[in-house]
């Protein structure tokens, strides 16, 4: 049996939450732009990590 990227996009936030993180609105257009193949996920890896070091050197 297959399940969509869609469905294991849910699948994985619902994991996520689980084990107690947050998933920001932000991070869910992002994802949402791997599943309709807008970007690849290393493209979205990098934009996370980018900021979370901008995140970083504001503190």
């Amino acid at each position: 049996m297959q399940i969509s990227a869609k469905n294991a996009m849910a699948m994985a936030m619902a994991s996520v939450e689980m084990e107690g993180f947050t998933v920001s609105g932000e991070d869910r257009e992002l994802m949402q732009r791997v599943v309709n193949g807008e970007i690849s996920a290393t493209e979205a890896m990098q934009q996370i990590l980018q900021e979370a070091r901008r995140a970083n050197d504001l503190d």
